[in-house]
C-alpha cells in the first residue's frame, strides 16, 4: 500500500497550470459558499460538486442562460474512492480539484487540471480514498459507487449574473423535474 502511496506522490508527470477563474468557477464557489448555510451540509463532511450535462433523455429542458450545479453528501462509511497505479499525479481519472470549507470537502472533477498531491492528501484526510493493493487492483477497477437516493442540492445559476440564482433540495436528477424559474436579466 505504502508502495502505491509513493508512485502516486513521486509520479514523472508535470504539474498541472492554474487556470484563471472562470464564470463555472464562480458559480462552483458561490454554490458552496450557500450550501454551507443549508440543512444538507449537515449530513456530512464530504462533498460532491458536479455541474449538469444536459441529457438526451430529459424530460423538462433547462436553457441555455442558466448554469447548474449539484452539491451531493457522501455518506459512505468506506472509502469511495480507490487510488491505484493509474493515478499518477496529473492524471485525470479521480476528481483532480477541491476546496475546504468550515471543515467539509468539496471536490469536481475537472478534465482541464490534473491530479496533485494536495488532492490526495485530501482525500486520505477524509477517508475519501484509499490506496490499494496490487493484488485487489482486478477486484476494484472501476468502482466509483453511487449516491442512490440521496438528496441534493442543485443550484440554478444566471450565466450573465451569478448572484441570481434558485436552490432546489431534491433526490430527482435535473431535467426529470420542471427547473425552477429564474429571471435572468
Amino acid at each position: 500500500m505504502l508502495l502505491i502511496f509513493i508512485a502516486i506522490i513521486c509520479s514523472g508527470m508535470s504539474q498541472p497550470v492554474m487556470l484563471e477563474s472562470t464564470t463555472l468557477d464562480i458559480a462552483r464557489e458561490n454554490a458552496i459558499s450557500d450550501f454551507l448555510k443549508c440543512r444538507l451540509s449537515r449530513k456530512s463532511s464530504v462533498f460532491s460538486v458536479s455541474m449538469y450535462e444536459r441529457g438526451t433523455h430529459d424530460r423538462y429542458e433547462i436553457v441555455d442562460d442558466i448554469i447548474v450545479v449539484l452539491i451531493s453528501p457522501i455518506e459512505n462509511t468506506e472509502p469511495y474512492y480507490r487510488i491505484t497505479l493509474v493515478d499518477t499525479l496529473g492524471s485525470t481519472r479521480l476528481p483532480t480539484r477541491h476546496i475546504i470549507k468550515n471543515g467539509k470537502l468539496f471536490y469536481w472533477h475537472d478534465p482541464d487540471f490534473g491530479l496533485t498531491e494536495e488532492v490526495i492528501k485530501a482525500f486520505l484526510e477524509f477517508n475519501l480514498a484509499q490506496p490499494i493493493n496490487i493484488s485487489d487492483l482486478s477486484m476494484l477497477l472501476g468502482y466509483e459507487g453511487y449516491y442512490g437516493n440521496t438528496e441534493v442540492a442543485q443550484y440554478y445559476f444566471c450565466k450573465n449574473d451569478l448572484s441570481n440564482y434558485k436552490r432546489v433540495i431534491t433526490g430527482i436528477a435535473p431535467g426529470w423535474y420542471k427547473p425552477p424559474k429564474v429571471n435572468c436579466r
